[in-house]
């Protein structure tokens, strides 16, 4: 929910000059802040994945129509509406016809096969992008300027394909800590060092950027070197310390308020966390009916875009009682349908 709130300010903010391009995404190299929020999505997804169950292909096909066809359609959808009303795109992000509720729809699509062992995968994986695929011609390919419609989609949607085994690490590191974490917080006072194993597992995951830096003299830059284009070993690790650091700093300033774990949280966030897919859909159609209303780009003055931002926000967190009660109706009148047919 804090996630979601951070981002559906990030989106229309960064259309703004007023905010500093230190934290709009990056090209080639470096990371900004707004290149953290596709990844923390993927690790966030991940800490709240499904448990794993005995692969089979009738659960399989259940999970690809439940759950990956709902978000490949919104990707659909969503590139649909790009095109049609001509709207700004980064296309070296993704790709031409590529975006984030594509790739979100293809991790779950792979994770029944990868949920037995999350922590194993994420580094087969991780190593497989970083040390294999992109130092033998995955790093030519995606720096390649060349016509995009040649061997179409592939290289039209290149970005997006070559980031999925990257993501998927993402995806199962954060299933892995997930795991830990809900380990520890169910667990009793005999089991109390488990509370405190976890934390430390944070710490050390946020430690290892220091370590990477450490390790770039002896490794190519191409691996080190953080870079979102080629989302090699240096962005990889800066992304999953980023949000272990964010989730560590949650869970310390819960021990220290409360003395426990405590899964109470304000109205506005529980809402949010309830209805975030339509949370985050909302915010994406005000970021674009702000941005065909005004020319943000044209906005210099500071107090002018907070303004806009400000009245913003109200009106997106002010519509989340509308929201829960729409949706609460259709859910309702779900359940009461399902219920005349049974009987």
């Amino acid at each position: 929910a804090l996630l979601l709130l951070q981002t559906s300010v990030a989106i229309l903010a960064v259309d703004f000059p007023a905010m500093p391009r230190r934290l709009a995404k990056a090209e080639s190299t470096g990371v900004g802040l707004m290149d953290v929020g596709a990844p923390a999505f993927a690790f966030a997804s991940g800490l709240l994945a499904p448990a794993p169950t005995p692969f089979s292909m009738l659960r399989w096909r259940r999970s690809l129509f439940g759950a990956c066809l709902p978000l490949a359609l919104l990707g659909l959808a969503r590139t649909l509406a790009v095109k049609a009303s001509d709207y700004q795109e980064h296309v070296t992000e993704y790709g031409v016809h590529w975006n984030f509720f594509i790739t979100l729809a293809c991790l779950r699509a792979v994770w029944p096969a990868l949920s037995g062992r999350p922590g194993l995968w994420s580094l087969v994986l991780a190593a497989g992008h970083c040390l294999l695929v992109l130092p033998f011609g995955g790093a030519e390919f995606l720096l390649a300027s060349g016509d995009r419609h040649l061997l179409w989609p592939l290289v039209a949607n290149k970005e997006g394909l070559m980031s999925l085994p990257p993501y998927c690490a993402i995806y199962c590191a954060g299933a892995a800590i997930g795991r830990r974490l809900r380990v520890g917080t169910e667990s009793t006072a005999a089991d109390a060092n488990r509370l405190i194993s976890w934390p430390l597992l944070l710490l050390a995951i946020v430690a290892l950027p220091w370590a990477l830096t450490v390790a770039s003299v002896k490794l190519p830059p191409i691996v080190t070197e953080p870079s979102r284009l080629l989302f090699n070993a240096g962005f990889l690790i800066t992304c999953l310390a980023a949000c272990c650091q964010v989730l560590l700093m949650l869970t310390i300033g819960r021990l220290l308020c409360l003395g426990s774990i405590d899964r109470s949280c304000s109205p506005v966030l529980a809402l949010i966390g309830r209805f975030g897919l339509a949370y985050f859909l909302l915010a994406n159609l005000l970021t674009g009916a702000v941005n065909l209303t005004v020319d943000t780009v044209a906005i210099n003055d500071k107090l002018v875009a907070m303004g806009i931002l400000i009245v913003y926000l109200i009106c997106l967190v002010g519509s989340l009682p509308l929201l829960s009660m729409v949706i609460g109706a259709w859910q309702q009148r779900g359940l009461a349908g399902s219920r005349s047919k049974a009987e």
